[in-house]
């Protein structure tokens, strides 16, 4: 775990780097990935962006050869205004036209990877809505966040099937 280091500071928040393996399958099968925790800042959100188009560049070629870069969290935007980021190759968004904040509002969650590489995505994503699962006032949904819990699926075995184990250098984002 580490975070990416800023130092023309770019983003008011560094981005979090953490490596994982899915639990259960044959560690030779099971899916690996890296995720990337990011948090905009609302007023900077254009500029931090682009900056985590060259993160999630960064990232893709820190030698670990994972193809499955999983970057998440608050982007400070819709899926259809991620600057340099929503323009990298094969970039793919989990959520679409979906309001992640707790008034119902504004779309600024989202999970985002490269289609072609991260195949063990099951195409299921949505945002759990706290205020109907659990029963919660808009006063006591806001006490918990501003923000809805996202969230989207995977396979736990490597390209999303049983049998196939991961092959370091794969294709993907450069």
């Amino acid at each position: 775990m580490y975070t990416v280091e800023d130092p023309g500071r770019l983003m008011r928040r560094d981005p979090l780097v953490a490596t994982f393996r899915v639990r259960g399958p044959d560690p030779k099968e099971a899916f690996t990935f890296i995720l990337v925790n990011v948090h905009v800042d609302p007023e900077r959100s254009a500029g931090e962006l682009d900056a985590l188009a060259e993160v999630y560049r960064a990232v893709r070629n820190n030698g670990l050869g994972e193809d499955d870069v999983i970057l998440l969290g608050n982007l400070g935007a819709d899926s259809r205004r991620l600057g340099s980021l929503g323009r990298l190759p094969s970039i793919a968004t989990a959520l679409s036209k979906v309001p992640t904040t707790t008034h119902g509002t504004k779309m600024y969650d989202n999970i985002l990877f490269n289609r072609d590489a991260t195949t063990e995505f099951t195409g299921r994503a949505g945002v759990v809505d706290l205020l109907q699962e659990f029963g919660l006032t808009m006063q006591q949904a806001l006490e918990v966040s501003d923000h809805l819990p996202i969230w989207a699926e995977f396979s736990i075995y490597e390209g999303g099937q049983p049998g196939r184990m991961a092959a370091p250098g794969s294709t993907g984002v450069r």
